[in-house]
């Protein structure tokens, strides 16, 4: 009876069917910062944020500035929020960068898994600048250097997140 069972499984086929995953509509996020745009403070609305992994865990913030003669351009701020253990340090800058947002202290019952829901729609005053670093790839770091442009891949970028406004 077993060799039967075996048999009659053996030759049935599987019902599976391959599903086309639903596609993000694209759009163009913003504009790109014109040459006559320098590092300084902007009024600017987080549009979304999101956990990206990789070799490391980060946040990823997309910001369009939305006051002033550069008002439509469009910026990203990436931070790595957490050390491998996967918890946020309460003086870090996710931390801090989470209570500008909702307005108060954390709390340990926040997630904080969920960026867009904290920052999505809320409007900063943030300092953008370029790189910090002499070298495309890093290395030694200035807050000096993110008023200086150091070659033609170094772009403007937020590097800070200041304080929630209202407009």
């Amino acid at each position: 009876m077993a060799s039967s069972y075996r048999n009659e499984f053996s030759k049935s086929k599987a019902n599976l069917k391959l599903v086309k995953s639903p596609t993000a509509t694209l759009r163009l996020g913003g504009l790109a910062p014109g040459p006559n745009m320098n590092p300084g403070e902007y009024t600017a609305v987080c549009e979304t944020a999101w956990v990206e992994v990789g070799k490391s865990t980060r946040i990823v913030w997309q910001f369009r500035i939305v006051a002033g003669e550069h008002t439509g351009v469009s910026l990203r701020k990436w931070l790595v929020p957490a050390d491998r253990s996967g918890q946020v340090s309460p003086f870090g800058n996710y931390a801090k960068y989470c209570e500008i947002a909702l307005g108060r202290p954390l709390q340990v019952a926040d997630d904080m898994n969920y960026p867009g829901a904290i920052f999505g729609g809320h409007i900063f005053k943030v300092f953008v600048g370029y790189r910090k670093t002499l070298q495309p790839k890093g290395g030694m770091f200035s807050d000096k250097n993110a008023f200086i442009r150091k070659d033609e891949k170094d772009q403007l970028r937020v590097h800070d997140i200041l304080a929630r406004v209202e407009l």
